[in-house]
């Protein structure tokens, strides 16, 4: 499940550097409207938020990491 959520956050992000690309070439030469960065700026939004979701599982499953903020002095 983990693997899953991050090639998919992986890919939109990718998808994200490509078409933010194409859009700074799309609106400085006037072929497509400056509304197109909102709609790349959501893709890059939603890749952050499936890595920030797939890291916050990864640390409530990981039971070492419960033992040492339990029991380790600082």
């Amino acid at each position: 499940m983990f693997r899953l959520i991050e090639k998919i956050s992986y890919i939109l992000l990718t998808l994200w550097v490509i078409i933010y690309v194409f859009s700074i070439i799309g609106v400085t030469l006037n072929f497509l409207p400056p509304s197109t960065f909102i709609w790349t700026s959501i893709l890059l939004f939603i890749g952050l938020f499936l890595l920030f979701v797939k890291a916050l599982k990864e640390r409530i499953k990981n039971k070492e990491d419960s033992h040492y903020s339990k029991n380790i002095k600082r």
